[in-house]
């Protein structure tokens, strides 16, 4: 049994004496998590500024229609951002 077996696709397992096992993230899979994580960062940082924009109590009122026309899970991260505008 090797001690340190390579999946190119997850990383590396090492096993443990105990006969477990730990995985180790490859650098591949390092680079592509910060990536998406950085992505994600900017996505959201536009649609907090695009959603900023909604000023006025009307802007409000249709941006709150639009959102009532589509499921509360597909409506959730902006509603979340819109809560969190309303306390700041």
């Amino acid at each position: 049994m090797d001690l340190l077996d390579a999946d190119p696709g997850n990383g590396a397992s090492i096993r443990t004496l105990d006969g477990g096992e730990l995985m180790l993230e490859s650098f591949n899979a390092a680079r592509t998590r910060r990536t998406q994580a950085r992505r994600a960062r900017l996505e959201r940082q536009q649609l907090q500024a695009d959603l900023a924009s909604f000023t006025t109590d009307a802007d409000r009122f249709d941006l709150e229609a639009m959102l009532d026309r589509h499921s509360q899970q597909q409506t959730l991260e902006i509603r979340r951002l819109l809560a969190h505008q309303a306390v700041s």
